[in-house]
């Protein structure tokens, strides 16, 4: 390959805000200087046009298929995002770097962007309390606190209570976040980089799938929302994914999005032992939400019984 890595990748990972505010928090001007000379020669025009110049390996070409479902890799997730999580600037780093030593090997990329709107179950404009206040963000609001009075939902009541009902955790409400058509539902830089260079190397198009538009439902995992009377679902995309000799997961947030998206993708497999000896996890390329680490342990030592590999991104080699 032409180019180097350092042509590709970044020094600065993460979103703007946290990336400014940690060169102020310092007083470095050098520092800014480097990151706005870093956003123009990493531009997506010319990471593209980078990936023009090389002899293109079209990923069809793959006698061993590996496809990469990123969750949630998007800048509302990063430190200092509207629902941030502690290190997940470094997850993305080692998730890059993972996709650049691969490059040659990883055949697709499945990409979900948590994608939502102002009124949703899960965020504080559809509660109020007795006083018409809304819940402060990590609330948790119970079917029980519906019909004591304590909470009630300011939009459809009924729906509203039966998703609570059907729900398998209870429901958090969060701060805003991933708001459609802003920053922070965009894809973190330097992996929306390294994505478009390996599309336009490999001659492989990337599959988005944008989840979160159900109102009366949470949606953690890739591929249905937790309460789905409306039978909503990416059965397509999950078939056409278990076609592929390996099948690597990795992204935000552990605790949440990763573990229900594995458990979706896996659901009625459990017990095909060749089937989950597909799938890998990049330990190391995911973290949890504070506060929500046990339920993380209980599950990946769930998902190892079941014969998942579950590997460090730096021992992992395709």
């Amino acid at each position: 390959m032409k180019n180097l890595k350092e042509n590709i990748i970044g020094k600065y990972f993460g979103n703007n805000k946290n990336i400014i505010s940690k060169i102020v928090e310092i007083g470095d001007i050098e520092k800014l200087r480097e990151y706005r000379n870093e956003l123009e020669y990493y531009s997506i025009d010319n990471i593209i046009k980078r990936a023009d110049n090389e002899k293109k390996n079209k990923a069809l070409t793959d006698n061993e298929k590996i496809a990469f479902i990123g969750i949630d890799i998007q800048n509302s997730f990063m430190p200092n995002g509207e629902l941030g999580i502690e290190e997940a600037d470094k997850d993305v780093k080692r998730i890059v770097n993972f996709i650049w030593e691969n490059m040659d090997k990883i055949t697709k990329f499945y990409v979900t962007l948590d994608s939502h709107r102002v009124f949703h179950i899960f965020m504080p404009s559809w509660w109020s309390d007795k006083n018409g206040n809304p819940p402060k963000p990590f609330t948790v609001i119970t079917p029980e606190d519906i019909e004591n009075k304590k909470w009630t939902p300011c939009y459809n009541q009924n729906e509203t209570l039966e998703c609570l009902k059907f729900l398998k955790r209870p429901l958090v409400v969060w701060n805003y976040h991933t708001i459609e058509g802003t920053e922070g539902e965009s894809l973190e830089r330097n992996f929306a980089n390294i994505l478009y260079f390996h599309s336009r190397y490999r001659e492989s198009e990337i599959t988005f799938i944008k989840k979160g538009f159900s109102k009366e439902s949470e949606r953690y995992g890739a591929f249905k929302p937790e309460y789905n009377p409306n039978f909503e679902n990416e059965d397509k995309i999950v078939n056409e994914i278990w076609n592929y000799d390996k099948i690597i997961f990795a992204g935000e947030a552990r605790s949440h999005c990763l573990l229900e998206s594995i458990n979706q993708f896996i659901e009625g497999k459990e017990e095909n032992k060749e089937l989950m000896k597909k799938i890998y996890i990049l330990e190391d390329c995911s973290a949890d939400i504070i506060g929500f680490e046990e339920y993380s342990k209980t599950s990946y030592d769930r998902l190892k019984k079941l014969g998942i590999n579950i590997v460090k991104s730096s021992n992992f080699k395709l």
